[in-house]
């Protein structure tokens, strides 16, 4: 038996940011801003599909500091440091070092 690979075909925009990529199995189309973040994402997959195919999710930025406030229903926050502190309902910590 001949053996198959899957081919994935990705896109990106004039900057080289990925906009875009495509199999057979699964394909993800983003939106970016003008400072290259995602703001917008597309989820297809034809042949196993899930409760996410199909569905769009909207990405959200703190304009001040440029940080990822949301994406989709999970929310994201940040400590004073500009670090990482949430990430939906997961609280994560950092030591003196920022690990």
């Amino acid at each position: 038996m001949k053996e198959q690979r899957l081919q994935t075909t990705y896109t990106n925009d004039a900057a080289s940011r990925l906009t875009g990529m495509a199999s057979s199995i699964a394909s993800y189309q983003f939106a970016l801003d003008g400072d290259g973040n995602r703001v917008q994402s597309a989820e297809t997959q034809p042949i196993a599909p899930t409760a996410y195919n199909g569905v769009s999710a909207v990405y959200t930025y703190n304009t001040a500091k440029d940080r990822l406030l949301s994406a989709g229903l999970l929310s994201y926050s940040y400590d004073n440091e500009g670090q990482i502190a949430s990430a939906g309902s997961t609280t994560l910590t950092f030591d003196y070092n920022h690990r």
